[in-house]
């Protein structure tokens, strides 16, 4: 019984076996295709420049090519006024696309529209998505969130007020808890928010700040009028009821203790003495 030949393993070469001097650089590299590209024309099937000089080569070469057709995409960029929305079909000008990066004549594929379309079906489809990014925004840009938010309250007031009363009916359980907290943690804050609004239900249309009382209640030596008593709560008095005089300035304004304030009820008693008035009305007037 003859014996099945065997066919002999393949002798494993070294990966280098050669090397060569690159004509260009003059470097010598090792004969491969990681150093030298391929061309059949060439002794070993490998170019005589290294891959590096045929780069830097090509790019000296065709870098005045690309600046002359850069230079007149951009000059079609600018030169053209309108353009495709790919998502609506619609040619329109070059207004309702964004600005790229800042860029010149450059925009964004999609208009305006089509853009908020998107964003608006992402906010709908993925809320707590939305709800997070929102908080994560906020937080980073604080300021420029609250200056955002005021200009857009001030622009369209009416509307604002509006979107509060539908947020109110429709989750009236959240409304109270905004309001609940607001009042723990901004007190001050929301007595004079309850006192302007009485104030603007009574038909007042100027109202006094807390600078002013303050620098009034300095100017009297933080004493009440009426009794003259010391390092007590003093509170607002209004000179002239302002369920009559409907006056909210602070020249209607004078610092009482609380009993005081409760034996004058409605009538109107100035214990302001006449001859500071003029003084009074110079001070704090010039206080914001």
């Amino acid at each position: 019984m003859a014996l099945a030949q065997s066919t002999p393993s393949p002798v494993q070469l070294p990966l280098f076996v050669l090397e060569r001097e690159c004509t260009k650089c003059h470097k010598t590299k090792a004969l491969s295709i990681e150093f030298y590209a391929r061309d059949p024309r060439c002794r070993f099937g490998l170019t005589t420049w290294c891959r590096d000089c045929i780069k830097a080569y090509q790019r000296g070469w065709n870098a005045p090519k690309r600046r002359a057709k850069r230079e007149e995409k951009q000059t079609a960029r600018v030169a053209r006024t309108h353009k495709v929305c790919p998502a609506c079909k619609v040619n329109k000008p070059l207004d309702d696309f964004a600005v790229r990066n800042g860029r010149v004549g450059q925009v964004l594929s999609r208009c305006r529209e089509c853009r908020r379309g998107i964003a608006r079906r992402v906010r709908e489809e993925y809320p707590e998505r939305q709800v997070i990014y929102s908080a994560r925004y906020r937080e980073r840009h604080l300021e420029e969130a609250r200056a955002r938010g005021r200009t857009a309250y001030h622009r369209h007031k009416e509307q604002w007020r509006i979107r509060a009363q539908e947020y109110a009916q429709t989750y009236p359980d959240r409304k109270r808890a905004i309001y609940k907290r607001y009042r723990e943690t901004h007190p001050a804050q929301w007595h004079e928010y309850n006192r302007r609004r009485r104030a603007r239900k009574l038909g007042s249309s100027e109202h006094f700040t807390e600078a002013q009382w303050q620098q009034m209640l300095v100017f009297y030596n933080h004493q009440c009028l009426a009794c003259g008593a010391r390092d007590i709560v003093l509170v607002r008095d209004h000179v002239n009821a302002l369920v009559d005089s409907h006056d909210d300035s602070i020249m209607n304004i004078q610092p009482l203790c609380v009993s005081c304030n409760a034996h004058k009820w409605r009538k109107s008693i100035d214990y302001r003495p006449a001859a500071t008035l003029d003084n009074l009305k110079l001070l704090v007037n010039a206080v914001p």
